[in-house]
């Protein structure tokens, strides 16, 4: 096994089994990413219900 401060270590074609961390990061961000688009559409869906609301108020106010 080589030191750090030997190179760059050597990579085993078994050492690429053994090594979770990118696909751990791949996984964290997939998951951010379907978050994200929750609270986007949550967002979107909120915005138009209450964009009709203050419409239909806004309509009833001219009316008098």
């Amino acid at each position: 096994m080589q030191n750090q401060a030997d190179g760059p270590p050597s990579h085993s074609p078994g050492h690429f089994q053994r090594d979770r961390r990118g696909a751990t990061s791949i996984e964290y961000a997939l998951i951010v990413a379907l978050v994200f688009l929750a609270v986007v559409s949550g967002v979107r869906a909120f915005s138009t219900e209450s964009g009709e609301m203050y419409d239909e108020i806004s309509s009833a106010v001219v009316k008098g």
